[in-house]
């Protein structure tokens, strides 16, 4: 294959396409996840609690830190190597050598603040080692980002797989022989490289090899055309965690443990829109550049209306067994962390929504308008906590996030209207009133109080009916779900 042509020459459905690319990215994500927490789970039995904080102050962190060496660049990166992928060759690599430096000018000021703050020696030690995982970390996104805008998302999934599995086999061993917390330490940094050298090596062998280039001048042109992804990934950060740090100053420990445990599991269900935008969203970037607005104007659509579909069962189903899923995960102490789930999962409801529409949004060059929506709803979101938080505690939060993102939601639904990218607002209207009968409906069965596993099946069966007979599926939904369990070669 010729490196200087776009790869992309897919013959699959366009739906098909979305579904396998969607399932390569949510099921690596749920592995990764679930490898992730057997090296805590493992690192916690092994260190105790003392030496395990350690760890988990440090990959916390790194983890912060992550976010100002990225500084939202891999959104852009995505967009632009999807239209032209001449564009690695062009800058791509200005963006490699700016992470690199930046990486390295955390670690070196990290080095720096634990000095100042003395801390023990061995927590010196752990930090340092795993903040080299910076230089590691940001450049696999880096790589991902460009595996993403060329669809390849079988080389994210494994990478992803591979990472995971190499701190669980790393800390299993840890656990077995060292036990010790920079020995732990050092198996976090390895996965990391190790992951980062198989993305390179694919890279280097499909496509182009990589380079870093170090250009002052290029730098500060690639911070200016970032800048609005910059402050979203900025705005973000701050409005998930500022209902927490609010909490802390109104309420004791209490009230932060019952909201972070449904928070938790909250932020875990919103791997389905993450995956479903990102495979979207570099052949959004495409057709925009090609100038297929009607093309875009369907996907739009049809993807709202199918994420819509997998969002409403999510929070029906959450709203429902909010009370068996705590006490089962949790425990009977967490009861008054059901209402709060109860609560937040609605948040998480227009998070599916807004993840195709903020990803849309940056296909057709208005990040603007998401920087706009993300300083919105943080203020919004602020506002409410000071008012809600004496009032309701712990609801309270999970509430000002529902109201923040509700906003935001009718900001950026509101400005893809005026762009004209809505053309048939009646449309999405009918989606609403299609499902929310439905809520009615359930609700009603389940005052018959059936059996636990009668009324799961019931919920589903009822609202696949529903969504047949209403026709919020259709044949193109069906064929983005065969694409998700069926893989067909690209020639």
């Amino acid at each position: 294959m010729n490196k200087d042509q776009h790869p992309i020459l897919v013959k699959e459905e366009v739906a098909g396409k979305i579904g396998k690319n969607t399932s390569l990215l949510a099921l690596s994500d749920i592995f990764g996840k679930f490898f992730f927490f057997l090296y805590f789970a493992l690192a916690a039995r092994s260190l105790g609690v003392e030496r395990f904080g350690s760890i988990s102050f440090a990959t916390g962190l790194v983890n912060f830190c992550l976010i100002f060496i990225d500084l939202g660049a891999c959104f852009f990166i995505v967009r632009e190597v999807a239209r032209d992928f001449k564009q690695i060759k062009e800058n791509v690599r200005e963006f490699f050598g700016l992470r690199i430096l930046l990486a390295f000018l955390t670690i070196i000021m990290i080095a720096i603040l634990i000095r100042l703050f003395n801390r023990p020696s061995e927590d010196v030690k752990i930090i340092i080692i795993v903040s080299s995982t910076l230089l590691f970390n940001a450049n696999l996104l880096l790589l991902n980002s460009l595996f993403q805008a060329l669809e390849k998302m079988e080389y994210i999934a494994l990478s992803r797989i591979l990472l995971g599995a190499m701190l669980a086999i790393g800390a299993f061993l840890c656990y077995k022989v060292f036990r010790a917390g920079t020995s732990f330490a050092f198996v976090y940094t390895l996965s990391f490289f190790l992951a980062f050298c198989f993305n390179y090596i694919i890279l280097a062998k499909n496509y182009t090899r990589l380079t870093p280039v170090f250009n002052l001048k290029a730098f500060v042109q690639i911070l200016r055309k970032i800048l609005p992804f910059t402050l979203t990934t900025i705005f973000a950060t701050s409005y998930y965690w500022f209902g927490i740090i609010l909490l802390s100053l109104y309420q004791d420990n209490t009230a932060i443990g019952y909201y972070n445990a449904p928070f938790r599991l909250a932020l875990g269900l919103t791997f389905v829109p993450v995956a479903f935008a990102g495979a979207l969203y570099p052949l959004l970037s495409r057709y925009f550049k090609e100038g297929q607005i009607d093309e875009m104007k369907k996907i739009l659509f049809n993807s709202i209306r199918f994420i819509f579909f997998v969002g409403f069962l999510v929070a029906i189903f959450v709203t429902l067994f909010a009370q068996k899923i705590i006490l089962i995960l949790y425990g009977s102490n967490f009861q008054p962390s059901v209402p709060v789930f109860q609560i937040i999962i609605w948040w998480v409801f227009f998070i599916y929504l807004n993840t195709v529409l903020v990803h849309f949004l940056y296909s057709i060059n208005s990040q603007i308008v998401v920087t706009k929506q993300a300083g919105i709803a943080v203020l919004i979101n602020l506002l409410a906590n000071f008012f809600l938080i004496p009032l309701l505690s712990s609801k309270g939060v999970a509430v000002a996030l529902i109201l923040g993102e509700a906003a935001s939601f009718l900001y950026l639904f509101i400005n893809l209207f005026r762009r004209g990218f809505i053309y048939k607002f009646r449309d999405y209207l009918f989606i609403l009133i299609k499902v929310l009968p439905f809520g009615i409906i359930i609700y009603l069965v389940f005052a018959f109080r059936l059996p636990f596993f009668a009324q799961i099946s019931s919920l589903f069966i009822i609202y696949l009916l529903w969504a047949y007979f209403c026709r919020l599926i259709t044949k193109g939904d069906y064929e983005m779900l065969r694409g998700m369990f069926k893989t067909k070669r690209c020639s």
